[in-house]
Formats: structure tokens, C-alpha cells, sequence
């Protein structure tokens, strides 16, 4: 089965796949970049007090359905115990990987760095 997407008037193909997405411990925010582009912010939570955060910009190939990327930032967040924010580190500015967006509201991501491997993100909220 190959799934087939909408594009109306110029309008940029992620927008059918913009929302808000789960997967265990880890969330997603897809959102449209400019014509062609996408923006990813993952969050993943390794404890109450940690929160490992992905920002990610790449262009979505109509093809493939996927987002490539480089140059992603990535920072570990450090929460104080009345839930405010306590420090912020940078890990690197270099984080690559790959969505890649399939039917039904599923991404599967995989991240270098962090040697994550096929892990399903889900939709919690369309657009």
C-alpha cells in the first residue's frame, strides 16, 4: 500500500503530517518550515529531573516521506524540584538522523547520536 498525501495551492507537504506526537517517555512537536521545510522539537524525559531536548530543521522529501537532518541541537535540561528550570547544556549542535512519517500518524525516528533505532512516535494531537 502506498500512501498518498494532499498538497493544495503550493501548500507545504508536511502539513499532512503537522501535530503533536507520543511515544513511551518521549514527545513530539511537527510543525511546516518556509515552502518545503519541516521543524521537530523532540523531548524525551530520562528522569523528573532530566530532559533531554532534539531541535530539528530539514526539508521533507515528498518521496521518501522523511525529514533528513544535520545540524540539529541538542541540550540536556535540568529541572529543579519546583519544576523550574535549573540549567541548560548544549550537547551538541551537530545531531542527525532521519523521520521518516508513514499512514495512520506514525513517524519512526532514528537518531545518530544517540544510536536510537526505529522509534515510533505516534499522533496524540492533529492539527
Amino acid at each position: 500500500v502506498v500512501f498518498t498525501y494532499q498538497t493544495k495551492n503550493g501548500q507545504n507537504p508536511i502539513m499532512n503530517f503537522v501535530g503533536k506526537y507520543v511515544c513511551e517517555r518521549a514527545n513530539a512537536l511537527v510543525e511546516a518550515d518556509g515552502a518545503a521545510g519541516a521543524k521537530v522539537t523532540i523531548r524525551w524525559s530520562g528522569s523528573a529531573e532530566l530532559l533531554r531536548q532534539w531541535e530539528i530543521k530539514g526539508e521533507f522529501n515528498t518521496e521518501t516521506l522523511s525529514v533528513s537532518y544535520r545540524d540539529a541541537l541538542v541540550k540536556d535540561i535540568t529541572y529543579s524540584q519546583d519544576g523550574s528550570v535549573k540549567s541548560e547544556e548544549i550537547v551538541t549542535e551537530q545531531g542527525s538522523g532521519r523521520l521518516t512519517f508513514r499512514e495512520g500518524g506514525v513517524f519512526l525516528w532514528n537518531d545518530d547520536l544517540d544510536g536510537i533505532q526505529d522509534m515510533e512516535f505516534t499522533w496524540s494531537i492533529q492539527p
